[in-house]
């Protein structure tokens, strides 16, 4: 980010969704060339059949609002087909979801949208091993690799060391300095947050217990909540043991675009989960293949009640 008033600049970091391994996100370096909001999406005819087929077709040109799924705000590559973009399904976000394509949580993006100019440089790489100082600690973070970039363990322990090494010499240590075995460990969990790794470092899980931890809170859909109504079809998505577990599916399913509204109850010592209500069988079963394809989950038909279902 631009420096602030005081000279300094800012590293901000935002989750992403990422291309699909079918339609790879391009890796190398380009520029933001344009700005759009409440853009109209022209879809490929690609898209369309694929959307079709996960039971959520999409017509030639949606139009800018809040069912686009483009979402609310694009920066224009110079790589033509490729922009980055909010979305109207922020599950996906962190998820290998589009089409090659940049998505953004629609809060991260309308910030940077505001912050990023015109002519500003974008560069896209695949780095799941990082190594970086911190004050008087060294820290190394390792991700999952994307499944068609996957390399043995070996193979990641050296780029770890080529990493750790680069970052040593800036700072006039040598090997000596780090607990090499430390970082054995830390390239095999692939736990996707740096770790400190000099010998006088603390260890993992006296760091993590000091660690500063921020959760923000997770948005659910502005959805006025469901109703039970003796006329309507719901689905039943399952029963949960633990209350966290089901608020989390209720806040998947409202963040579905479009969202789905659902809730969660006490059901027996458990928690069971319900989407709907639904004004017919037909708007029922469309939404239960959308709950399949979009988070895997099986969802069980509830007709209105006295409804001779025929099965």
């Amino acid at each position: 980010m631009p420096p602030d008033a005081s000279g300094k600049r800012r590293v901000v970091s935002y989750p992403i969704g990422v291309g699909r391994e079918e339609y790879p996100t391009p890796l190398g370096s380009t520029q933001i060339t344009g700005k759009r909001a409440y853009p109209d999406w022209r879809v490929p005819e690609s898209v369309r059949r694929a959307h079709a087929l996960r039971g959520d077709p999409l017509p030639a040109v949606v139009p800018g609002g809040p069912d686009n799924p483009i979402g609310t705000h694009v920066l224009d590559l110079g790589w033509p087909t490729y922009i980055i973009h909010s979305t109207n399904k922020p599950v996906g976000t962190g998820l290998r979801v589009t089409h090659g394509c940049l998505q953004l949580y629609p809060e991260d993006i309308t910030r940077l949208y505001t912050e990023a100019d015109v002519g500003s440089a974008v560069t896209i790489v695949d780095q799941p091993i990082l190594a970086g100082w911190q004050g008087d600690q060294l820290f190394l973070e390792v991700h999952r690799p994307l499944e068609e970039h996957a390399v043995t363990a070996s193979a990641s322990e050296a780029v770890a060391a080529v990493a750790l090494r680069k970052a040593l010499a800036s700072r006039g240590r040598d090997d000596a300095a780090v607990d090499w075995a430390r970082v054995r460990t830390y390239v095999q969990a692939q736990a996707g947050y740096p770790l400190p790794v000099l010998r006088d470092a603390p260890d993992q899980s006296t760091y993590l217990a000091g660690a500063p931890l921020y959760v923000e809170p997770v948005r659910q859909a502005a959805l006025p909540e469901p109703t039970q109504r003796a006329d309507a079809w719901y689905l039943d998505l399952g029963r949960y043991s633990g209350e966290d577990n089901a608020r989390k599916l209720v806040a998947q399913l409202r963040h579905l675009g479009p969202p789905v509204p659902a809730w969660h109850r006490p059901f027996a010592g458990s928690h069971e989960v319900t989407a709907g209500p639904f004004a017919d069988r037909e708007h029922a079963e469309l939404i239960a293949r959308r709950i399949a394809v979009e988070l895997g989950l099986h969802s069980e038909l509830k007709p209105p009640s006295g409804t001779d279902t025929g099965a």
